[in-house]
């Protein structure tokens, strides 16, 4: 993907608080986020940082994935959609193209999806699942255990910003599925989820070297469960 499209941003990025970990349905972890106002307030300051807050006319695609498993990815994508939608009334879809058999979806895991969309079983309107609010959409990853090949993901991608002003992308822990690296370079950019306390400087600093390796353009950092301040090397470039 061509860089120019992105606004050059620091990735200094950081959510404090917790956005959650582990895997959630968008109705559970809407109940949590109504409940606070700290998070709402986090994810609000991502959008700004981000751009997405004064989308026009334009889309933006952004993919979000994790340096390990449960450290929250799928609730702070999530969280990213719902504040556009019910915030800034912005139409937007949160796409699971995560490699293991697990799909976000309105009510639980989905059974038809993006797999089933690129392997042309399921038309792409009969897989998109709505959810309580007009503007926001689901397109979960969809049963089976079959990758996305980064073109499909790609072309599936642009057709989703001719209707939506914001594709949020929820992937799987980079370092553990390294062909995730590859997916992120469909989008415009990425943002690299961190657990403070949980995720080592080592494999923080790989996963943003395998993102930018690919050729993937990173965003930030949304370094979730802080509540700390942020250690020096955290809060700098990785």
């Amino acid at each position: 993907m061509n860089d120019s499209a992105v606004p050059r941003r620091s990735t200094r990025l950081r959510v404090l608080g917790d956005a959650g970990s582990g895997g959630l349905s968008l109705a559970s972890f809407l109940g949590a986020a109504r409940a606070s106002e700290q998070f709402q307030a986090q994810l609000e300051s991502l959008l700004q940082r981000l751009g997405l807050h004064r989308l026009g006319s334009d889309s933006r695609s952004i993919a979000f994935t994790g340096v390990d498993s449960g450290i929250g990815t799928t609730a702070v994508s999530v969280g990213v959609g719902w504040i556009l939608a019910s915030r800034h009334r912005k139409p937007s879809v949160i796409v699971g193209a995560d490699l293991r058999p697990i799909a976000v979806s309105d009510g639980g895991e989905g059974q038809v999806g993006v797999r089933q969309v690129l392997d042309g079983t399921v038309p792409l309107k009969e897989a998109i699942q709505r959810s309580e609010f007009a503007e926001l959409d689901v397109l979960p990853a969809g049963l089976g255990d079959s990758g996305f090949a980064g073109a499909d993901l790609e072309q599936l991608l642009r057709t989703l910003e001719g209707d939506y002003r914001a594709v949020l992308i929820d992937t799987a822990p980079v370092l553990d599925y390294p062909e995730t690296a590859l997916l992120t370079t469909a989008a415009h950019g990425t943002v690299l989820v961190a657990r403070h306390l949980a995720t080592s400087r080592s494999r923080l600093t790989r996963a943003g070297s395998l993102i930018r390796g690919s050729g993937g353009s990173l965003q930030g950092v949304v370094m979730n469960g802080i509540e700390e301040p942020l250690p020096a090397w955290m809060a700098g470039r990785i």
